[in-house]
């Protein structure tokens, strides 16, 4: 879906009023397989928090996350479970980073209402808005508290979180001292999403590396349509697998992330649990930590909605 409000003007793009949000999702609960993906934030009430800070003078990662409150979250989230209810979309929220927001998919799904899925990202399990991170922890969705930190990752070991999403990018580091409201978000790599729930979650809390495999593929295979050619190796399958070494220990560095950025919130941390193969469509792309695929192997995945 596309941004609202003061945020959409900023961008130049054409504003998603309520109005057209209620149409799509109309227009999509009457196509078969298709799913609404949704940004959860409220940006009035972001606007609102935002000048109240600037005129506050406030310029520190905190403010980020004051200007982007929980709220504006959870109140996306309930008027789009009720969108999606009224008209029968199924949705799915991209990166939730609230234990309220869990609360109310709770409540949802306990209803029997329509289809919602839920992703989070591994910085939101792993950091908050108190961490020591300086301008790097600019995140959007921003950073929340470690209450909420630990209540994803009970709905991860729960089964209330369905996938973990990336948002892989790749920037510089802003080299000025630049305002945190100017500043440029920070970089998500995919190389150390597995490690985090390998090392945070399967040896830290217990996480089943079961649900890791269920969270990571087989169910964002499902729900976007594309399983079981993605997210199984059944007979007929792309033969797509990870090989890890759940015991094998590395510090993050810019040298292992091998990444247009020059950092990670990661950077230093001791991950045990890595990759050490990766097959794609039965070929071998990546060995020990080095990618060894050609070029242009990759293939667009085409889903299709029917009427």
């Amino acid at each position: 879906m596309g941004y609202k409000g003061e945020e959409s003007k900023e961008k130049g793009l054409a504003e998603l009023n309520d109005g057209l949000m209620a149409a799509a999702f109309l227009k999509l609960g009457e196509l078969k397989g298709a799913v609404a993906c949704v940004h959860a934030e409220n940006s009035e009430i972001i606007a609102y928090h935002t000048a109240r800070l600037k005129r506050q003078g406030r310029d520190d990662l905190k403010a980020w996350s004051e200007a982007r409150p929980a709220v504006s979250e959870t109140e996306s989230i309930h008027r789009t479970l009720y969108f999606g209810e009224l008209t029968g979309c199924p949705v799915y929220l991209v990166h939730v980073t609230t234990r309220e927001g869990l609360r109310l998919v709770k409540a949802h799904r306990d209803r029997g209402c329509s289809p919602v899925y839920v992703e989070t990202c591994p910085q939101y399990l792993t950091h908050h808005m108190d961490n020591n991170l300086g301008r790097i922890g600019k995140f959007t969705p921003p950073l929340r508290t470690q209450a909420d930190n630990e209540a994803l990752w009970q709905g991860l070991i729960g089964g209330e979180i369905d996938t973990i999403g990336i948002d892989q990018n790749a920037r510089k580091v802003d080299t000025e001292e630049i305002s945190i409201w100017k500043r440029s978000t920070t970089p998500r790599e995919a190389v150390t999403a597995l490690p985090v729930l390998i090392s945070e979650g399967l040896h830290k809390r217990g996480l089943s590396i079961e649900r890791i495999a269920s969270v990571t593929s087989t169910n964002a295979a499902r729900i976007f349509n594309l399983y079981p050619r993605k997210g199984s190796l059944n007979t007929g399958s792309d033969g797509d697998l990870v090989v890890v070494d759940i015991h094998l220990e590395k510090k993050v560095s810019k040298e292992i992330i091998k990444s247009y950025s020059e950092f990670s919130v990661y950077e230093g941390w001791t991950l045990k649990g890595w990759p050490v193969v990766t097959v794609s469509r039965g070929k071998v792309v990546m060995r020990n930590g080095d990618v060894v695929g050609e070029p242009g192997w990759g293939v667009f995945l085409e889903r299709k909605a029917n009427t």
